[in-house]
């Protein structure tokens, strides 16, 4: 507040002493050298509020690292791009990343363009859960498109899908998670 009023005071000078050159057409020396020093002054403080308004290493927003609540039953495959179909081929090993999962099973599907079930395996989720679920590929030599369906089963039965992922299978050596 101290600053606010100090800066209106100095730009209420800063126009009187402007008033005063422009009276004596910038003939008064005396008048010249007190504008350009309170001109000085206006500068240097409205840049010192500036930059010390931010209290951190940065002003812009931080990085959100912990959310409320934070999320569950998170599902993902590293390197999966959406727009493209992950390439695997017959006994490649896909690991399935799954994080603040909820449910007592988790069971991966592998379904070929026409729904029908070419794998399914069953995870266990209890105290020693590992967040990592390794599945073989293994369709009994299936080539083409298929959807890799991760599910969440519930102790009643029920399933509920936590995530897609589309997979294109070929004949060739394995291919995913090759460097």
């Amino acid at each position: 507040m101290k600053k606010t009023l100090l800066i209106i005071g100095l730009g209420v000078a800063f126009l009187a002493v402007s008033l005063w050159v422009w009276l004596s057409a910038g003939r008064s020396a005396k008048a010249v050298r007190a504008k350009f020093r309170l001109g000085g002054a206006l500068l240097t403080l409205t840049g010192m509020m500036a930059l010390g308004g931010c209290h951190t290493t940065s002003c812009y927003e931080p990085v959100v690292e912990c959310y409320d609540p934070a999320p569950i039953n998170e599902i993902w495959i590293n390197d999966y791009n959406a727009q493209k179909p992950l390439e695997v081929a017959e006994g490649d090993e896909i690991v399935i990343e799954a994080y603040s999962v909820t449910f007592p099973q988790l069971v991966v599907t592998i379904h070929d363009a026409g729904s029908l079930v070419l794998q399914e395996q069953f995870y266990e989720v209890g105290a020693d859960f590992q967040n990592n679920l390794r599945l073989v590929v293994d369709v009994a030599g299936y080539v083409g498109e298929a959807d890799l369906v991760v599910s969440g089963v519930a102790e009643s039965g029920d399933e509920q899908v936590l995530g897609i992922f589309q997979l294109n299978i070929s004949e060739q050596e394995a291919t995913y998670g090759e460097e």
